[in-house]
């Protein structure tokens, strides 16, 4: 009797110990949720033109899993996500309609500096991309009039090329930050030259 008293009285104490745990961990649980959500709030306390750069969409998304979509700041993170889905399109292949759609949705935003620099490379995606085709085809021209059969003349044959890219550079006010896309295939196209400025890059016409 002594000893199924003595383990009924641990068995209570073990339950109320597990309760008095439980009830503190939803507590903490629940203090942490609250300083994370204020520290999340605080941090959109902030200018649209400083919070373009330090946010991103993933960011942004990832807040709004940890806080909800039912706060102030929403109507914030709405016009943060107009800007960052704009933004996309520079990163793909020139369309047309998405470059209009993404110039129609920014002009309902605050117009800082990112904006209007935004605003600007859309309205001049199209230019630069039909001037990067015309400099690829100089190129290529460049490529049927000159083989390089030694290190010396690939060399020179490469200068030639970069000359070209200088001057698309230059007439086409581009900057590799303000078009990635159009970026990234300049940048395949010096690696594969650089290496042999022979290489076809004929190819590079049909992503643009």
């Amino acid at each position: 009797k002594l000893f199924q008293k003595e383990r009924a009285l641990n068995s209570k104490n073990l339950v109320e110990l597990k309760e008095f745990n439980d009830r503190n961990l939803l507590q903490e649980k629940e203090k942490a949720r609250i300083e994370i959500f204020d520290k999340i709030i605080k941090s959109y306390d902030q200018p649209f033109n400083e919070l373009l750069k330090i946010k991103s969409s993933s960011s942004i998304f990832q807040d709004i899993n940890l806080i909800g979509n039912k706060t102030a700041i929403q109507p914030l993170l709405e016009r943060l996500l107009v800007y960052y889905n704009a933004e996309q399109a520079l990163q793909i292949k020139f369309n047309a309609e998405n470059i209009s759609l993404s110039e129609v949705a920014i002009t309902k935003l605050e117009q800082t500096e990112l904006v209007l620099l935004l605003k600007n490379n859309l309205g001049n995606y199209n230019t630069r991309n039909e001037g990067l085709k015309k400099t690829i085809s100089k190129i290529i021209e460049i490529d049927k009039s000159k083989i390089a059969r030694d290190e010396e003349v690939n060399k020179l044959k490469f200068l030639d090329i970069l000359a070209e890219l200088a001057w698309y550079y230059r007439n086409y006010k581009f900057n590799f930050k303000d078009s990635p896309y159009l970026a990234d295939i300049i940048q395949d196209i010096n690696k594969i030259k650089q290496k042999d400025s022979n290489a076809d890059i004929s190819k590079f016409l049909d992503k643009l």
